[in-house]
């Protein structure tokens, strides 16, 4: 049986010595054989293409 795919998005802001990090999930919608569709908690849903074998041509 196949896990089912986490996604998070981690930002990270430095500025001179000190540092911010975030961290937050993406609930996966669809997944196909070319995309993942995303969404984050706030904001609109995102594509995400797979990488394919044969490259781009």
């Amino acid at each position: 049986m196949n896990s089912p795919i986490k996604i998070f998005k981690v930002t990270v802001q430095l500025e001179k010595d000190t540092y911010g990090l975030e961290v937050n999930h993406w609930r996966l919608l669809v997944e196909t054989n070319r995309y993942y569709e995303i969404k984050p908690e706030s904001g609109p849903v995102k594509r995400i293409y797979k990488e394919t074998e044969y490259g781009s041509g």
